[in-house]
């Protein structure tokens, strides 16, 4: 089976943004805020898509989805490490979170809650 990670550029962002749309995640500012946007194909298929906004010394992880189709081969646990390296290597101090959905998920990957009051005033700008 053929699979791999690559960076979504601009003219490929229709595929991520279905992919959100079809899980009821925000997808409609992709083009507007140009996130760092990988995802994750098996044979040619995007199956997974996470990405990362960069506000000053913080970091937004953007939504993480994976077709659900595919959940369980282990593609969002990737994206998602592969996100908190390349934050680690722009030097972000903190990596945020805003989520809705999922927040079992996230508690296994070692999110924790914090309250808006202690987001970065950047991070509270561009919710």
């Amino acid at each position: 089976m053929k699979y791999g990670i690559k960076e979504i550029q601009a003219g490929q962002l229709h595929d991520g943004i279905e992919l959100l749309q079809e899980n009821s995640l925000p997808a409609s500012d992709l083009a507007t805020r140009k996130p760092y946007l990988i995802g994750y194909s098996i044979e040619d298929v995007l199956t997974a898509v996470c990405g990362l906004e960069i506000y000053g010394d913080a970091g937004l992880l953007r939504p993480l989805v994976v077709r659900k189709d595919n959940g369980s081969q282990g593609p969002g646990k990737i994206l998602h490490d592969t996100i908190k390296e390349y934050s680690k290597n722009k030097h972000t101090k903190a990596l945020y979170l805003l989520a809705t959905s999922a927040e079992k998920y996230f508690e296994k990957l070692g999110w924790q809650k914090t309250g808006r009051d202690e987001v970065p005033d950047a991070l509270k700008i561009s919710a």
